[in-house]
């Protein structure tokens, strides 16, 4: 009986709108493999150019700093959020971190 009715609904369904609905995902997934293609060869063509890996004289630039910095930031954060919440002075904060504010400058 379901089987009936569900044979019935797919034969009465709106077939160009169903039509519609397949054409547009062909068409998306025909982009998308040209858009794949595409990138490939991009990739392909700059990885030609260097290997993508950076040389040993970029790597002694980076002073590796971020992750101080990033410390700092973290307990700054923490230190104002206390101070947000009454638990330590302005003044305690200021001098905490009066060394960082001339470090940036």
């Amino acid at each position: 009986m379901k089987s009936h009715k569900a044979e019935k609904r797919k034969q009465n369904a709106a077939w160009s709108a169903k039509q519609e609905k397949e054409d547009e995902k062909q068409r998306r997934k025909d982009r998308k493999t040209l858009r794949k293609k595409w990138l490939k060869a991009q990739n392909a063509t700059s990885a030609d150019k260097s290997t993508g890996k950076r040389d040993r004289a970029e790597l002694d630039d980076d002073d590796g700093d971020d992750d101080d910095d990033w410390t700092d930031l973290a307990r700054e954060e923490k230190m104002a959020k206390r101070v947000r919440k009454g638990d330590v002075s302005q003044k305690e904060f200021d001098a905490e971190f009066v060394d960082l504010m001339d470090e940036h400058l």
